[in-house]
């Protein structure tokens, strides 16, 4: 098992150590890099979560006209943890991508709410989730659902095969999941 703190604060004794034994160092720039990624995915990730609980805060205390510009604003706030497609071709990356529209699941209708939309970027050969965006009023509620999925190295597969109640929001999840291969069930 690799300790990532003591990678991170001795990348040239687990070098040394590697080379003792005939192993190459590669790795070890690979693994820094991943980690550095993680870290600041999880700062991204946090800074939204506060953003997302201040604004919550701000909305119930506002009144009129300035709550309408907060509840324009919220439903701006995009759910954008990791990386964009773009980002994740240029670190060489062979990406594929699955979307599902908001408005293509039953509770959009139920809830007359059917703006917005899931996008996963995902690792082809391994199928990791290397970014996901959701963009809609419920966004907040859903995107928990994709960084635990992340953090504990679950792929797109596992999404797809997770059930979802029906008729809710978060079904669109699981459509962006299963469009990765071509299979979204409210496409």
């Amino acid at each position: 098992m690799i300790d990532a703190k003591l990678l991170r604060e001795n990348p040239d004794v687990v070098r040394a150590a590697l080379t003792k034994r005939g192993e190459s160092t590669d790795l070890v720039d690979q693994i820094l890099v991943a980690d550095s990624e993680r870290r600041s995915s999880i700062s991204a990730f946090e800074a939204l979560r506060a953003e997302q609980k201040s604004l919550g805060k701000e909305v119930a205390q506002a009144k009129g006209d300035e709550r309408t510009a907060l509840l324009e604003r919220t439903k701006a706030v995009a759910a954008d943890v990791k990386a964009n497609e773009a980002a994740a071709k240029e670190a060489g990356h062979e990406v594929k991508v699955g979307k599902q529209k908001i408005a293509g699941e039953g509770a959009a209708t139920v809830y007359d709410d059917k703006d917005g939309l899931v996008k996963l970027v995902v690792e082809a050969k391994y199928g990791e989730i290397l970014g996901a965006h959701i963009v809609g009023n419920r966004a907040c509620d859903m995107i928990a659902e994709l960084v635990a999925v992340m953090e504990l190295e679950g792929g797109y597969q596992e999404l797809a095969r997770t059930v979802h109640p029906h008729p809710t929001v978060s079904e669109a999840i699981l459509d962006a999941a299963r469009a990765v291969d071509g299979w979204a069930i409210h496409a």
